[in-house]
């Protein structure tokens, strides 16, 4: 579990460093979420 934790948190600082606003981030995690389920 805590290496899936640690990827989406690199997601998300990968996102900010591209200048993506949090609102927008779920549009990212969205499409990861619902292919691997075990996520949520």
């Amino acid at each position: 579990m805590g290496t899936e934790m640690r990827s989406l948190a690199e997601i998300d600082n990968a996102l900010e460093m591209a200048g993506v606003s949090e609102g927008q981030h779920m549009v990212v995690y969205a499409p990861i979420l619902f292919s691997q389920p075990e996520y949520l």
